[in-house]
């Protein structure tokens, strides 16, 4: 065998008629990765485009379910090394596709947040947050978790746990403090006024033009 000291034998395996444990690999090809949140990735697989979830790519078991419920192909299963290998090698030059930040789970969580605390009632005092509203006070906004989280379920918005919702809050550096409330405890989140600057703009009404003789 000639030719053996100058074969990559990992490398073999990610090539169309590569050799392999069956003596033949499914082509991969073209990765492009949709960066939003969570990502999708489009891979060629034999020529035909799979939409897979990132444990669809990274997971072998799972990309041939997506193959076979896709494109009717079942990959040839391949020892662990060898599938990461060439997974690696197709991120290597991956194409990136960047998208709209409202279009991500993150984007989508602050435009509801902005929603929570802009376009419902505001409360003035530290009373109000029993009401489930955001107080405008002293040039912060103050809100609890569980009241954001009530209107991200009302909204169809189910992704995250109070867990992701504190991270994300923390992310944007939002502030956590202890109220007493009418003899009672309560956690409460904070965010700068000037963080919703631009969020609202007030219409005035139009005035009525006034007939002589109307009382």
């Amino acid at each position: 065998q000639p030719i053996k000291p100058f074969c990559d034998k990992q490398l073999c395996k990610t090539r169309k008629y590569g050799v392999g444990t069956t003596g033949l690999s499914n082509d991969l090809s073209s990765l492009t990765k949709i960066n939003g949140d969570p990502p999708i990735w489009i891979l060629n697989v034999d020529g035909n485009r799979v939409e897979l979830t990132t444990n669809g790519l990274t997971a072998q078991s799972q990309f041939q379910r997506e193959c076979v419920a896709q494109v009717n192909k079942f990959p040839v299963m391949v020892n662990q090394r060898a599938w990461q290998t060439r997974i690696q090698l197709l991120l290597d030059n991956v194409t990136i596709v960047e998208v709209p930040p409202d279009a991500t789970l993150k984007g989508e969580f602050e435009d509801l947040l902005h929603a929570f605390c802009c376009e419902r009632a505001k409360g003035e005092e530290k009373e109000d947050i029993l009401q489930g509203v955001a107080v405008w006070l002293e040039s912060r906004v103050f809100f609890q978790v569980k009241d954001l989280k009530k209107h991200l379920s009302v909204n169809d918005f189910n992704h995250y746990t109070s867990n992701r919702i504190t991270l994300r809050l923390q992310d944007l550096n939002a502030e956590k403090m202890f109220w007493r409330v009418r003899g009672k405890g309560v956690h409460v989140w904070s965010l700068p006024q000037s963080y919703f600057e631009g969020e609202e703009t007030e219409i005035p009404l139009p005035e009525l033009p006034i007939e002589e003789g109307i009382i």
